[in-house]
């Protein structure tokens, strides 16, 4: 959440194990020719931690055929302001990283936890207010989690499993919000403008 990314000293195709941050990225245009732009629906917005456009451009480029690489070369120096690294900034992050990610799924049926990973069949998954049953298993797990650890000390851990909370809160007022709409329905691709065939 604060732009920390390094695979290491070899470069590394994006895919499964491997996700790109937005903080650092060059594109040939013919990416955009062939994959069209940014949704900025599910970019940010006043008042809002939203931020899955990126994430939802490399779904399409990768439907699209694209491939892209981790240069460990490029680097980038983020300053990172004081306020992001205190807990109200990081509780906010991820609430508004749950909202996003199930503005994602939206459009794109993945797992909100792990996008990359696309082995799961959502026509088979069991939904609860829009919300995909299993991560109502994950949220229990790290409420029991967070109570255990804070019995025991354990700050650290403790406030981890209160993060994870706080996503799947965003995650379930956004599916509530979008429970009647069909997934898919959230794909326009007018909006995508600058595309070409």
């Amino acid at each position: 959440m604060i732009a920390l990314l390094d695979f290491g000293t070899e470069p590394v195709e994006f895919g499964k194990r491997y996700a790109p941050l937005g903080v650092n990225l060059a594109f040939k245009r013919e990416a955009f020719d062939r994959s069209g732009l940014w949704d900025p629906g599910i970019g940010r917005k006043a008042g809002t931690l939203l931020g899955q456009e990126v994430r939802e451009w490399m779904l399409r480029a990768r439907d699209a055929g694209l491939r892209g690489m981790y240069a460990p070369n490029m680097v980038v120096h983020h300053v990172i302001p004081e306020d992001r690294l205190q807990k109200r900034y990081f509780r906010r992050w991820f609430y508004w990283h749950g909202v996003s990610r199930a503005m994602l799924y939206q459009q794109h049926p993945i797992d909100m936890h792990a996008p990359e990973e696309t082995s799961i069949d959502f026509s088979k998954v069991h939904l609860v207010f829009g919300v995909p049953r299993y991560m109502y298993r994950s949220c229990f797990g790290s409420a029991i989690a967070m109570v255990k650890a804070g019995f025991d000390g354990e700050e650290v851990a403790c406030f981890e499993h209160e993060l994870a909370l706080w996503f799947f809160l965003g995650v379930l007022r956004q599916r509530w919000k979008d429970r009647n709409r069909p997934p898919g329905a959230g794909k326009d691709s007018g909006k995508f403008v600058g595309a070409t065939a």
